[in-house]
């Protein structure tokens, strides 16, 4: 991570939030963040991998009939939604996203725990790009692991979000496997525009690796593929036993 810059997490879209959350624990040891109930969805934080290594992984879901997750498990099933990346102003950053040409389609500044704005799916990455400034941080990775415990108003959290305790049966699934996340990979229709906007606005540390972009920002790393379908392809997970997982036309696959 360089200057308040980070890749934050990898969110999938899911219609069945307890099943999923017992896959990710069961079979990829992942172990919750902070989760929250916001209006018509909910989701769930994790972290798969033993600290400093590894990366988040989110589940969002809907809640009640209504919303726009209940839109969009209809339309797609279960499939990635969104990426997010932090960054020190999001104000300054949509001026920069703006000026790439990229849309904002809405935006929330008001609400200083987790300030928000969402670039929607284009013909050029296919997916939800979310960035997010906060005034509050996360305890680190060692102190969360060593206990259930969770104070999620202490964290950072989204306006109008309850913090219940809903997701207190992860803690009673004994993972079968510790699996880590090592990557995401995106496809791009324009992967000079990726370049710009990953390296040089969102400041991830820029390499390649054959045809291909690599940005990192600590240990969280997004992989870029110039290709004719957008979105993101795949994650790969370090110890995930046996065939790739399906999600959608993507999928978590071994390393």
């Amino acid at each position: 991570m360089r200057d308040g810059f980070d890749f934050d997490h990898t969110s999938i879209g899911v219609e069945d939030l307890e099943g999923w959350a017992r896959f990710v624990r069961r079979e990829l040891g992942g172990f919750v963040i902070t989760g929250q109930e916001v209006g018509d969805f909910r989701y769930l934080l994790f972290h798969v991998g033993t600290p400093p290594a590894g990366g988040r992984l989110e589940l969002i879901s809907p809640r009640g009939e209504g919303g726009f997750m209940n839109r969009f498990v209809r339309k797609h099933g279960n499939t990635f939604h969104h990426v997010t990346f932090t960054v020190p102003d999001v104000e300054a950053t949509v001026g920069e996203l703006e000026d790439l040409g990229l849309r904002i389609a809405s935006r929330q500044l008001v609400h200083e725990p987790w300030r928000e704005a969402f670039v929607m799916p284009d013909g050029i990455h296919g997916v939800v790009i979310q960035i997010a400034d906060s005034t509050l941080s996360f305890p680190p990775l060692t102190e969360l692991v060593a206990t259930t415990r969770r104070d999620v108003a202490a964290y950072p959290h989204n306006l109008d979000g309850s913090t219940h305790d809903f997701w207190s049966y992860v803690w009673e699934i004994e993972p079968d496997r510790r699996a880590t996340v090592l990557r995401t990979h995106l496809g791009s229709t324009d992967p000079e525009l990726s370049r710009v906007l990953l390296g040089e606005v969102l400041h991830g540390e820029h390499r390649r690796e054959g045809d291909r972009d690599v940005f990192s920002w600590g240990g969280a790393t997004v992989e870029v593929a110039g290709s004719d379908r957008p979105g993101i392809t795949a994650m790969t997970v370090d110890g995930l036993g046996g065939d790739p997982v399906s999600i959608g036309s993507a999928s978590l696959r071994p390393a």
